[in-house]
């Protein structure tokens, strides 16, 4: 019971009586005896539920970044560090946001100024089409950011419309030359 709480060493214990037992052995008698939930423990729970969000975070096409309000990047996801060519997404951390994007929607979210709606940027560094959601938490004082990389569909609509054009052209001179005719 205590491995599947995540407890492998005295040291894990840490007796923390939030699911109502004194020490972290004692609740595992109690899960033996059917006297208590497995799910009883607050560390193990919080355990679970960043792992789970880590997994999301990690398995997700859209890049996440997660900043303070001085705009540091504090959290960051493999496919921000893909969006941006960057090895790692520990290369973010650390950084400004100002060194890969502009600062101005972000602190317009931090001071209420700009809904939470996706906006579509073309970011010229890195010659990408994006759509960017932008929350702010002032519970925990995070900016966080959702960018969903739409190059392609972007360059695809464009040779669509290109396409339409020259069809719409090609289609006017032969109803010109009808008319002539006519």
């Amino acid at each position: 019971v205590l491995h599947k709480l995540g407890k492998f060493r005295p040291e894990d214990e840490l007796n923390c009586g939030t699911c109502g037992y004194p020490t972290c052995r004692e609740k595992a008698i109690a899960v033996c005896q059917g006297k208590a939930d497995l799910t009883m423990c607050l560390p193990f729970l919080k355990a679970k539920a960043e792992s789970f969000s880590g997994a999301i975070l990690d398995n997700t096409p859209n890049a996440i970044l997660a900043m303070d309000t001085k705009l540091i990047i504090q959290q960051a996801n493999e496919a921000a560090a893909r969006l941006f060519g960057m090895g790692s997404a520990r290369e973010l951390v650390g950084l400004p946001i100002d060194t890969i994007l502009g600062p101005v929607e972000y602190l317009q979210a931090i001071g209420g100024e700009r809904s939470g709606g996706a906006t579509r940027h073309y970011l010229a560094d890195y010659d990408k089409f994006v759509e960017e959601t932008i929350a702010f938490d002032p519970e925990y004082n995070l900016v966080i950011s959702i960018i969903k990389d739409i190059t392609e569909e972007t360059r695809r609509e464009k040779r669509l419309d290109e396409e339409r054009r020259r069809t719409a052209e090609l289609a006017d001179r032969v109803i010109e030359k009808q008319m002539r005719v006519a």
